[in-house]
């Protein structure tokens, strides 16, 4: 999974899921329906190993995303055009990673802010 940026190492993390999300930032801006991509992206990610789920409704709202690896679990919350300090704040006040707060594995909470005008990720927090 260290290959395709799934690692501890969120700062190279950050760089690789910045190439990977700029294909989304631009179906958002094309209209194509961005709930297609997902699914896509889930699969590519589950025939690399990785456990991802997209959209996972609790009784405090819906996370967008979680992914599972064998030593880490990244809970993501995507943002457009709002600061990244609105996506870690709905991951903590909407309690998305309390789920797996019991698992031995490690824990990061990650925002994501896509910008419609660059078509592309502008900014992401890591918090772990």
């Amino acid at each position: 999974m260290e290959k395709y940026g799934l690692t501890g190492d969120y700062a190279i993390s950050g760089e690789t899921l910045a190439v990977r999300f700029k294909t989304l930032i631009e179906r958002l801006h094309q209209k194509t329906n961005l709930g297609v991509v997902v699914l896509v992206d889930e699969f590519i990610l589950k025939l690399m190993g990785a456990h991802a789920q997209t959209e996972i409704h609790m009784t405090t709202g819906r996370a967008d995303c979680v992914i599972k690896t064998p030593g880490y679990i990244y809970v993501f919350e995507f943002k457009l055009d709002k600061p990244v300090e609105d996506a870690m704040t709905q991951i903590e006040d909407s309690g998305y990673a309390i789920l797996y707060t019991v698992d031995t594995r490690k824990l990061y909470k990650i925002g994501v802010v896509f910008s419609s005008e660059k078509r592309n990720v502008t900014d992401w927090k890591v918090e772990g």
